[in-house]
């Protein structure tokens, strides 16, 4: 069925739920900084002394505007989304005490997404839920991790909310991002 850890970043489990896709916005400023670069080119090309600093400063701009926007399309420009809407997906984690570990592990398991606010209130740093969100709430991936000295080991299974479940997770807990970032 897949792996049994997103913190990660890769949810084996879901594979056909969530894809990548190009991101418009790295795109768009890697092809604008690709056209400084080749505007720095053009620009060293009306300067007749070869050797002056304007001169290596503007071929020098070029090329690395040039070459960074490339390796920034090649290596950087993708986003996960949920493949039947289309939505991007992004990656949070809320911190709490570890004292709510077993209480919200239940409270996911049957989906009583109201008691999750007040685990959540209780202050520390000792266990994480990771969650993979769309944007538009139709999807949501979540699982537990505690914190075992040096790192945070899973300590539930990956649960997976679609639709009017993921709704439902989803407007518990947006309120928590804003809070425990």
């Amino acid at each position: 069925m897949g792996t049994n850890n997103i913190s990660g970043k890769t949810i084996d489990v879901t594979e056909n739920m969530i894809g990548q896709r190009k991101a418009l916005k790295p795109v768009m400023f890697s092809i604008l900084l690709m056209l400084i670069g080749a505007g720095c080119l053009f620009a060293a090309t009306t300067i007749e002394d070869k050797t002056t600093s304007a001169y290596l400063s503007l071929v020098s701009l070029g090329w690395v505007g040039i070459a960074t926007g490339i390796i920034k399309i090649v290596l950087g420009c993708n986003e996960k989304i949920y493949k039947p809407t289309g939505s991007p997906i992004c990656i949070h984690e809320i911190y709490f005490s570890s004292a709510g570990l077993a209480t919200l592990n239940h409270a996911l398991e049957n989906k009583e997404f109201d008691q999750i606010r007040k685990i959540m209130e209780h202050e520390g740093k000792n266990a994480r839920l990771d969650l993979w969100v769309s944007k538009d709430g139709r999807f949501i991936s979540a699982q537990i991790f505690e914190y075992v000295p040096y790192n945070y080991q899973p300590t539930s299974p990956i649960y997976q909310f679609t639709d009017d479940e993921a709704s439902a997770f989803y407007k518990v807990i947006m309120p928590l991002f804003h809070v425990n970032q």
